[in-house]
């Protein structure tokens, strides 16, 4: 289904980024699970995720402000509810910085 409206196709520039929230400590995770406690070798991973997040909170604030102005309120408290996802998972991210 091809967007129709701008709002439509904000939404839809913004669900990669969206997807990255949940991804990125989902990532962390798995290689954590795989190599053990210490992760010795997972400073590759640790230098996208985290980076990858402070790209994700711009691009979505952005976005939402953009929501705001010209989107429906739906799209823009969905926005917002990843936005404070975010700091969650972010959070989440602080034992393998630890860790690395």
């Amino acid at each position: 289904m091809i967007p129709a409206s701008a709002s439509e196709w904000l939404a839809l520039l913004l669900l990669p980024f969206k997807l990255f929230v949940p991804g990125g400590w989902l990532l962390l995770a798995i290689k954590r699970g795989i190599l053990g406690y210490r992760m010795d070798n997972a400073d590759d991973l640790v230098s996208v995720v985290i980076p990858g997040y402070i790209l994700c909170f711009i691009v979505l604030v952005l976005g939402a402000m953009v929501q705001h102005s010209i989107g429906s309120r739906r799209a823009y408290f969905s926005t917002c509810g990843f936005i404070m996802a975010l700091f969650v998972f972010g959070l989440l991210t602080l034992p393998y910085l630890a860790h690395t």
